[in-house]
């Protein structure tokens, strides 16, 4: 509940004014009971006091509760990776010019160092869009079944990795996917959108 909560910053905002809405009113509804009738300020002051924490903890909350999600959506800093450059070939030095002599020719040999040739780099698998949740995000589960265990939670709006693999259950299709931070299991296919 949290993290659908988290993932949509309009129900966390709506959650936070109803519950403050509601205690409001439970405060109202009380009132005669914590008043007893009394029309002492003293008791009516205290009645506003536990109205403005009441408020006043609800935005604390509410704030706190953004803040974390601003937190949690921030990008992480990609790790840079090096990139290899091909050795470059040695050059020999001239040959000195043949000259006349009455020894043997023995025939020189020259050898060029050649670059190695690079590796075919992997087709990358491909990718798709999280999408169609509401904003609550999909979940990540160990098998393709909604009874299967909930292993994690795919952000609407994130990309994860098609690992090529599907299965058909007797409601849905489900992919087998890998989230960017290693969370490997299976999502129903009509929260992914395969990107090009």
């Amino acid at each position: 509940m949290l993290q659908s909560l988290l993932a949509n910053p309009a129900l966390l905002f709506w959650s936070c004014l109803i519950g403050l809405l509601l205690t409001l009113i439970i405060t109202e509804y009380l009132r005669p009971y914590i008043l007893n009738g009394s029309n002492d300020p003293l008791q009516h002051s205290s009645l506003r006091l536990y109205q403005v924490t009441a408020l006043l903890s609800g935005l604390f909350l509410a704030g706190l509760l953004l803040g974390l999600n601003g937190m949690l959506r921030m990008p992480r800093p990609q790790e840079k990776t090096a990139t290899q450059s091909a050795p470059t070939p040695e050059t020999s030095a001239p040959l000195p010019a043949a000259t006349a002599s009455t020894a043997p020719a023995v025939p020189q040999v020259v050898v060029v160092a050649t670059a190695t040739p690079a590796q075919p780099s992997p087709t990358p698998l491909p990718q798709a869009l999280v999408v169609n949740t509401g904003g609550a995000g999909v979940n990540i589960r160990a098998r393709p079944s909604t009874n299967a265990q909930i292993i994690g939670l795919a952000a609407e709006g994130s990309l994860v990795t098609l690992l090529g693999e599907n299965a058909q259950d007797e409601r849905f299709v489900w992919e087998h996917i890998r989230t960017p931070d290693g969370v490997e299991g299976w999502v129903v296919n009509l929260f992914l959108e395969p990107q090009q």
